[in-house]
């Protein structure tokens, strides 16, 4: 089974506003086929970013929180998380772990 880690841009752009991360959304939780993961960090920045920069509401992001945890399984890397800045792929901050 392919296992899947959904970026804080997709859950966030997603959970906000129609368009092609709000599909991603749709099918991921659809799909029975996949596991998905996330990890502390994804976490903390959907927390962080939907509370400060998006001003939404405490009860529904920790709501938001509680959908994701039930829905995926909690990983946490085994090496140190490095963010990449400037990542051609992505218009914000992408981290891996090595």
């Amino acid at each position: 089974m392919a296992r899947i880690l959904i970026d804080s841009n997709i859950w966030i752009s997603g959970t906000l506003f129609s368009g092609a991360p709000s599909k991603v959304l749709d099918l991921v939780f659809k799909k029975a086929s996949l596991d998905m993961v996330t990890c502390p960090q994804v976490i903390s920045e959907i927390t962080k970013n939907l509370e400060e920069k998006f001003d939404v509401p405490k009860p529904k992001v920790r709501k938001l929180i509680w959908e994701i945890l039930k829905a995926s399984e909690l990983v946490y890397p085994k090496g140190q998380l490095k963010i990449i800045e400037g990542n051609p792929f992505s218009s914000g901050n992408t981290f891996i772990y090595y």
